[in-house]
């Protein structure tokens, strides 16, 4: 199954750059269909409504009219494809995001066994193709938890735009974070393209270091953004949105490009460098991991220091420190890899305590002295 989905990248990923590359250009030269008949009697300025100021729920909410303006272009009102019909409760939205939160549930489930975990690459795959290319990566769990960041600023939303970062909360509590190893479609397109073994830099612990420096300034600028601008500027030069809808941000194309060409490159040599790196969700939700009962992975006993769980760990929450394995469930997305590479099945699944911390060693040297496999360190 891994070597179907390397083989299945080798083929997509010049594909999908290339198309990032020219969407500029085809995108002038396209005709535009609509979703709904526009009124005849409209005027050039309700054609070109999506170029209106970026609304902070724009991407859950519905315009005031009743004539629906092209929807294809990127502009900073994109997040398009999650608009919600005025006067609906539960709309398309509602059920879309419902979906992705049951199958985070069946995949922290699916985890925890040995013949299911095989199912995660085929779960990826249709994170792809459903949540990325079908819908147009919209809604999008980073604008929910933008939307979420608002909420605080007394910004007026609609309550659909917050429920999918606030759910996986609990879940992640619960089962990990799944969503981010299993779900999230975001990761899913780094783990497609990337290839390991170009360039060991991006591995070592100095990089993992740097890589979590960035991501807390990354996380500290989008709030401070958030709360002084009240409006969600992420979702203008969002390089996800250009790769998934093959459009680059109207009024940024440059810095839009430079983003895709960015994510694409670095994702060719690094693990899921913006999820290490830049993602504010997966910061928070690493943080979940730290609360006492949350579910994490914990050392049963038996290690003999043998390695192969660092080697399969790509997310690099697992490092070597002279003969010591340290697993940091805070970087843990819940692949099962580490699981399924020990030899002495010595890796399983626990509730946060103080025999069972967020962040655990395992070495041969601590079991024969009668040390605790699992101890803070």
């Amino acid at each position: 199954m891994k070597m179907a989905f390397r083989t299945f990248s080798n083929l997509i990923a010049p594909i999908i750059f290339i198309l990032c590359l020219t969407t500029n250009i085809v995108g002038y030269g396209t005709e535009y269909k609509y979703d709904f008949e526009p009124d005849s009697t409209a005027n050039i300025d309700d054609e070109l409504g999506e170029f209106k100021e970026f609304d902070a729920n724009a991407e859950f909410e519905s315009t005031d009219t009743t004539t629906w303006s092209d929807k294809s272009l990127r502009s900073e009102s994109t997040c398009c494809n999650a608009q919600i019909e005025e006067n609906t409760l539960f709309t398309s939205s509602f059920w879309w995001i419902l979906g992705i939160l049951g199958a985070t549930v069946v995949a922290g489930f699916l985890v925890r066994n040995p013949t299911t975990r095989k199912f995660r690459i085929p779960f990826l795959l249709a994170s792809i193709v459903f949540l990325g290319f079908y819908r147009g990566s919209c809604p999008c769990v980073i604008s929910s938890f933008a939307n979420t960041v608002l909420l605080f600023a007394g910004v007026e939303f609609h309550w659909i735009s917050i429920v999918w970062f606030l759910s996986l909360i609990p879940i992640t509590y619960l089962f990990g974070r799944v969503f981010c190893g299993w779900i999230c479609h975001l990761g899913a397109l780094q783990e497609l393209l990337y290839h390991p073994g170009r360039l060991s830099v991006f591995t070592s612990i100095k990089a993992v270091r740097i890589m979590k420096v960035l991501q807390y300034l990354f996380f500290i600028v989008l709030v401070i953004q958030l709360l002084v601008q009240q409006k969600i500027f992420w979702c203008s030069i969002d390089p996800f949105l250009s790769i998934f809808q093959m459009m680059l941000a109207y009024n940024f194309e440059i810095l839009s490009a430079v983003l895709v060409g960015l994510l694409l490159l670095t994702s060719l040599v690094s693990y899921r460098p913006f999820c290490r790196a830049v993602c504010p969700v997966g910061l928070v939700l690493g943080w979940i991991e730290k609360i006492p009962g949350a579910s994490v992975l914990g050392m049963k006993g038996g290690c003999i220091s043998c390695t192969q769980c660092s080697k399969a760990c790509n997310a690099k929450a697992i490092t070597r420190k002279e003969n010591m394995s340290i697993l940091n469930n805070e970087e843990c997305i819940m692949c099962g890899e580490c699981i399924d590479a020990c030899p002495k099945n010595s890796i399983g699944f626990f509730r946060l305590s103080k025999r069972n911390p967020s962040k655990v060693v395992c070495s041969a040297t601590l079991r024969d002295v009668n040390i605790p496999p699992s101890h803070t360190l």
